[in-house]
């Protein structure tokens, strides 16, 4: 087993805190509060592990969204952001991907469109991805993490990012708890969509016997549970429920199959999550090599001259799988 020295953080306290095009507002431009305070020391972490995996330094680059005219302001300062940085750098610290945060990284974007973006069902869901895009590829190098309201008179408490986003989508820090405290984890778990990963669970159940009747109806077969392919991380029947998710259970029998509960993967929904399986680590850091290439971007080929459609090919012979249609317009280009 890899040993490794986990980064500690020292902070100090600060408080910060229309559609397209809009501006974004520089550290320089925000208004500093009446009470005293000391600025945010850079955190680039000094941690060094004893692995086969080389420090990757990642710098990231938060924004606290507003409304056009500065209505429904996130609730985040960038204490709050370091604080969750923190915990990700704990995390990730066995992959030897680190993240590094300053005062200078903390702005403030004024647009209506933005801060009401909550995820694909949203009205404006293509519109609101693109301009995200657009906007953090202004700051190239750099990972984007927008702290946005949501939709509605009341914030959301939800996050999400995926590999062809090119940032992150976070709520304000006391916006979101899970098992009753501050989720502290989140910004690493969405971080770790951001670098390719997905839950090691294939489904959300409400209780043990939905799940007990899928495993039933698939031959008992705990492959079912796979969400993520890698053979390091257990087959995981994520069953909605606190006894699950938030109390020290081991696992769960189904069928007379036993599942252990992977607390110690920051992909799934268990509680305290606290690291990575070594595939997940060769997923995340060959995904961030891909975006760093390109300005932390992931290539795309939106724009390619003359694609050739999958649609329109022919399969050669299939082995143990079948083929359909799919309507992906829903998706985007």
């Amino acid at each position: 087993m890899r040993k490794a020295v986990i980064p500690v953080l020292f902070l100090t306290s600060c408080l910060l805190g229309c559609n397209v095009p809009t501006q974004i507002v520089t550290p320089m431009q925000v208004k500093t509060p009446t009470a005293a305070f000391t600025p945010l020391p850079s955190l680039t972490p000094t941690a060094t592990i004893a692995s086969e995996y080389p420090i990757i330094d990642v710098p990231i680059l938060a924004i606290q969204v507003t409304d056009d005219e500065g209505g429904r302001v996130t609730k985040i300062t960038a204490l709050q952001v370091a604080a969750w940085i923190s915990k990700a750098n704990e995390i990730y610290a066995w992959s030897g991907i680190q993240f590094s945060f300053g005062m200078q990284d903390f702005v403030t974007l004024h647009s209506t469109l933005l801060n009401n973006i909550n995820g694909v069902e949203d009205q404006n869901w293509f519109e609101e991805v693109a301009y995200a895009d657009q906007v953090a590829a202004r700051y190239p190098g750099k990972l984007v993490v927008f702290f946005r309201w949501g939709q509605g008179d009341q914030p959301t408490g939800g996050a999400f990012s995926y590999w062809d986003y090119n940032f992150v989508a976070m709520p304000g820090f006391l916006d979101t708890s899970v098992c009753g405290y501050q989720n502290i984890g989140i910004l690493a778990h969405e971080i770790g969509h951001f670098l390719g990963l997905v839950h090691p669970f294939a489904q959300v159940y409400k209780n043990a016997a939905e799940a007990e009747a899928t495993l039933e109806s698939n031959g008992n077969n705990p492959a079912i549970f796979d969400g993520d392919g890698f053979s390091d991380t257990p087959p995981d029947p994520f069953i909605a429920l606190d006894e699950y998710q938030c109390q020290p259970v081991p696992g769960v029998s189904l069928n007379g199959t036993f599942f252990p509960v992977p607390r110690e993967n920051i992909m799934s929904y268990y509680e305290v999550r606290t690291g990575l399986s070594e595939m997940q680590i060769e997923r995340a850091r060959w995904t961030l090599s891909r975006r760093m290439a390109h300005g932390m971007s992931m290539p795309e080929n939106a724009q390619a001259p003359s694609p050739a459609e999958a649609q329109n090919m022919s399969p050669l012979s299939n082995s143990g799988c079948s083929s359909g249609i799919q309507v992906m317009s829903a998706w985007g280009k």
